[in-house]
């Protein structure tokens, strides 16, 4: 055996030595301290009377009134359109109330991602951009809209240029929340 080799496996005895003798030392966790436990009371806890709820006796007629108005999928029953999507109606509809705003609608997709596409290629174009699902006999469609905007003359202009923009029949409708 060459006096190199003979260096190195005495080094790897050595250092095996000095492992098998101090690593035990390190980890048998003698220099740990463990706090003793202290026993806990073992009554039990009395449970304390609490009142019923208060019925709202007025939002509970509410949200009856409301359930009555929707289908099983949250589409009102008279307009089609789900709960909380905004409501977008033709322009030509004589309106109940004073019409605050206006939108533009580009187009209406029975497949939802379209519409979220377009939505997105509106939104990246730097246009507010809108969904609004609707509930019609062929299935559920989700229209695409911009909007609100307050004035008729300002929607009829965007309109326009949409149209030409994204090779689309935009058409003004009205936007109620």
């Amino acid at each position: 055996m060459s006096e190199s080799s003979r260096y190195r496996v005495t080094g790897a005895v050595f250092l095996i030595a000095v492992a098998v003798i101090v690593l035990p030392m390190l980890f048998d966790g003698a220099g740990l301290e463990t706090a003793p436990l202290e026993p806990m009371d073992s009554q039990p806890v009395a449970a304390e009377a609490v009142a019923a709820p208060q019925v709202d006796e007025p939002g509970v007629a509410q949200a009856d009134s409301l359930r009555d108005q929707l289908d099983d999928d949250a589409f009102d029953r008279e307009s089609g359109v789900r709960l909380g999507d905004p409501r977008l109606t033709d322009a030509a509809d004589q309106p109940t109330a004073p019409i605050d705003a206006w939108a533009v609608q580009l187009a209406s997709f029975t497949d939802h991602d379209k519409a979220v596409a377009l939505r997105d290629r509106l939104h990246r174009d730097g246009y507010s951009a809108l969904l609004s699902d609707i509930k019609r006999v062929t299935g559920v469609s989700t229209r695409v809209a911009v909007g609100p905007i307050i004035e008729r003359a300002e929607a009829d202009r965007l309109s326009s240029v949409l149209s030409k923009r994204y090779d689309t029949d935009a058409i003004v409708v009205r936007f109620d929340q």
